[in-house]
């Protein structure tokens, strides 16, 4: 099984789990399916891409330790500064 099919699966694996309502799961997911595609890129001398792809991963990252402490807004209809 290559790499490439490996973060597919687990893509589908976190919509599935984003569309049942399992965000915290699914935000994990994504986490481990950029570690997959940092691989791909860095694999394939994509250095560029890699840059990207580590920077969207860093995101993610910010992102699941803000849902893990409960400091996350969850309100859509919040107005920004």
């Amino acid at each position: 099984m290559t790499a490439s099919i490996i973060g597919g699966l687990i893509l589908v694996l976190a919509a599935v789990l984003m569309y049942r309502g399992n965000i915290f799961q699914a935000s994990f997911c994504y986490i481990c399916a950029d570690f997959v595609w940092i691989y791909l890129t860095y694999l394939t001398g994509e250095y560029t891409g890699t840059i990207f792809v580590i920077i969207g991963t860093m995101l993610n990252i910010g992102v699941f330790i803000k849902m893990h402490k409960g400091i996350f807004i969850k309100n859509l209809n919040r107005e920004l500064l």
